[in-house]
């Protein structure tokens, strides 16, 4: 069986100096994956809207939830176990720069929380004000409390990537001592849950697989940036058997990861839907489709640098990747403000999944893309004043600030108000933006 090992040289064991160098600089084909995968997540996003229109009654759905036909097509669209991967990797350079620096994993985790969950207070407040507004204005709640729930759908993402994120400095130690094992414990975890869960009955039991499942698709991410940057410093001392260990490891995973979702499907039942059945809660089923975009990562790597060194390429990377987290949170408050205007205008709205529903999309997507790449300058400004006002509250609030540990969980509870109770009623929205406020007071390790 290959294994995920990557070969060194006895003289060289560990990526450091010149090399350390080389393999922490920002990798042109990895940040045009990253920006094509939000890509992709925004385009899903946008098409599976379904707005009816009944008898003047208006209903929001997502239009091919339990279609037969859509099944397949995730095998190809869900992207989250490849974004992970990347953000392993990512995330494995950002803390071997710090930590080459001097700095700290508290470092690590304030910097990275505060990346996170500025943008989403500043979101979070500005979508709770204006459902608040718009309720005052007479608009009808129960309208407001479905697009407040389908506003926050995607906010799973955010609440998963904090807790992740802050235990890159943990989990990579645990690479670093035992690679394989720590890949192994964490898989082995995730399908004891996803057995639980299917023998138990009680669903809730694969919450726990948020953790197993995510967590150890970052470390292949761990494993694509050893396996990068011993492409990148491949030695001549190498032998046969391992350059051709090394050609053979993309193919293994991309098989292996198909055959494993093909087994899981028609041996042990599990749903052929990887978008939303194998997503909520997570279940192994993304583990091996991660393993399998893992190895088309390795294969088209050369290709996709090439691509991303073009105009075009580097473009749009670089427009998307600044504006990521922005571009992720708005897009849905930008589709339902563009559907509202189309609806108050008397603008026609075809049934979901008919033929003018199909014809309709590509002008739907556009529209809405478009609206949202403008509005990135205008919600980049909004940031500026929620620093301050997290600093204004650090200041005047009494009592001692969260450690990082706490931070992180009050962020979390922050996005799970919202994925609980939507910004509306208004008090969610609140609750959950003096939540992220007092996670963002967390004193820096410059104060």
């Amino acid at each position: 069986m290959t294994q995920l090992t990557i070969p060194r040289t006895a003289a060289s064991p560990e990526p450091s100096g010149r090399r350390g160098a080389t393999a922490s600089q920002r990798d042109a084909a990895v940040d045009l994956v990253r920006a094509a995968c939000l890509a992709v997540v925004l385009l899903l996003h946008i098409s599976m809207a379904g707005v009816a229109v009944v008898s003047g009654d208006i209903s929001i759905t997502n239009a091919v939830e339990d279609e037969a036909w859509f099944a397949p097509v995730t095998w190809l669209l869900q992207v989250m176990p490849l974004f992970f991967i990347i953000g392993g990797f990512a995330a494995r350079a950002q803390w071997m720069r710090l930590r080459a620096r001097g700095g700290t994993s508290r470092e690590f985790i304030v910097s990275r929380t505060r990346r996170l969950l500025v943008p989403a207070l500043a979101f979070t407040a500005v979508v709770t004000l204006a459902l608040t507004v718009a309720a005052l204005a007479g608009v009808d709640t129960a309208l407001l409390a479905e697009a407040s729930f389908r506003m926050t759908q995607p906010l799973w993402f955010l609440a998963v990537y904090l807790g992740v994120t802050a235990l890159v400095p943990l989990m990579l130690r645990a690479h670093e001592t035992a690679p394989h094992a720590t890949l192994i414990a964490l898989v082995s975890g995730a399908v004891l849950i996803d057995a639980l869960r299917k023998f138990s009955g009680v669903d809730a039991v694969g919450v726990v697989n948020y953790a197993f499942v995510w967590l150890a698709i970052q470390q292949l991410g761990f494993f694509f940036s050893e396996w990068r940057t011993g492409t990148a410093t491949e030695s001549a001392t190498w032998d046969a058997v391992a350059r051709a260990r090394r050609r053979r490891l993309p193919i293994a995973l991309i098989v292996g990861g198909a055959l494993a979702i093909v087994a899981l499907v028609n041996v042990a039942g599990y749903s052929p839907e990887l978008l939303l059945d194998n997503n909520n809660p997570a279940s192994i089923a993304l583990i091996a489709l991660g393993a399998a975009q893992l190895g088309v990562l390795m294969l088209a790597h050369p290709p996709l640098t090439r691509v991303a060194s073009g105009t075009r390429g580097s473009a749009f990377s670089r427009f998307v990747n600044t504006h990521s987290m922005r571009l992720y949170l708005w897009h849905m408050p930008v589709l339902v403000v563009v559907t509202a205007g189309l609806l108050t205008a008397g603008a026609w709205w075809p049934e979901p999944l008919s033929l003018e529903w199909f014809a309709t999309r590509p002008l739907l997507i556009a529209t809405v893309l478009a609206a949202t790449a403008l509005l990135m300058p205008i919600a980049a400004r909004l940031e500026a004043p929620t620093k301050r006002l997290v600093g204004v509250a650090a200041r005047r609030i009494r009592g001692g600030r969260p450690s990082a540990t706490a931070a992180v969980w009050l962020g979390i509870a922050g996005v799970v108000t919202l994925l609980v109770f939507g910004f509306w009623p208004a008090w969610a929205g609140l609750l959950a933006c003096v939540l992220m406020m007092l996670s963002l007071r967390v004193r820096t390790f410059a104060s």
